[in-house]
């Protein structure tokens, strides 16, 4: 059995539905993406949820908007859950985990502190 097939669990099914009812989950800030002031964006600190954190330009499509021309719309993604995942989604300029160029769609975890970089 593959470990990332998908489970049908019809109780969680209904407590979504019931959720969406409500006005859609309540969402815990479980960390937060510091943006240190550049030529693009000045000094901004981004709250990170559980689940996917899509990185971009795109307000449809990202919770995290970086208005720089050198994003991409959708550049990159953080996930949260037991542990932080980044990968970069194939955004034309690449993400950089320190000084390391990330394989596009290849994650990678992520500790507390870590400096991540797009060019």
């Amino acid at each position: 059995m593959d470990a990332t097939q998908q489970i049908d669990d019809p109780f969680s099914e209904e407590e979504e539905q019931e959720e969406e009812e409500k006005g859609g989950p309540e969402r815990e800030q479980l960390a937060t993406l510091k943006v240190f002031k550049n030529d693009h964006i000045p000094e901004t600190e981004f709250p990170l949820y559980i689940g996917e954190n899509v990185i971009g330009r795109d307000p449809a499509a990202c919770s995290v908007l970086l208005p720089a021309r050198s994003v991409s719309s959708r550049h990159a993604v953080i996930s949260i859950s037991e542990f932080s995942l980044l990968w970069d989604i194939g955004s034309l300029n690449g993400t950089r985990k320190g000084r390391f160029k990330l394989t596009p769609q290849v994650r990678y975890a992520l500790t507390e502190g870590e400096s991540l970089h797009h060019f």
